[in-house]
């Protein structure tokens, strides 16, 4: 029981973590748009938007209760949000740029 405890806590921890730098990384990248009078895209603010309830429920989950143990179905809906989220991003770019020919 109390190893499963500790399993819990240093997984939040990571998922405190990644989502800080999340957050942070794109936090930057909005505030660089914003600075150049770009609109951000739409798949930036979904991500930080992800990455702050990320932060929130790792932060409310840290705190080892016996409910804490059992919320497997909301790992899988961040689970599947992040994954969604790293599909818009990297799909923003192409994996082969265009190459310009010379004649």
């Amino acid at each position: 029981m109390i190893i499963s405890r500790l399993i819990s806590i240093v997984l939040r921890l990571l998922q405190l973590a990644s989502a800080a730098i999340v957050t942070g990384i794109v936090g930057d990248y909005i505030s660089d748009a914003n600075k150049a009078n770009v609109n951000p895209a739409d798949r930036f603010v979904y991500t930080i938007v992800i990455a702050t309830f990320s932060l929130l429920a790792s932060l409310i989950l840290l705190v080892p209760f016996t409910a804490s143990l059992t919320v497997f179905p909301l790992d899988f809906l961040f689970f599947i949000l992040w994954i969604v989220s790293f599909g818009l991003v990297v799909g923003m770019h192409p994996i082969h740029p265009p190459t310009i020919s010379t004649p």
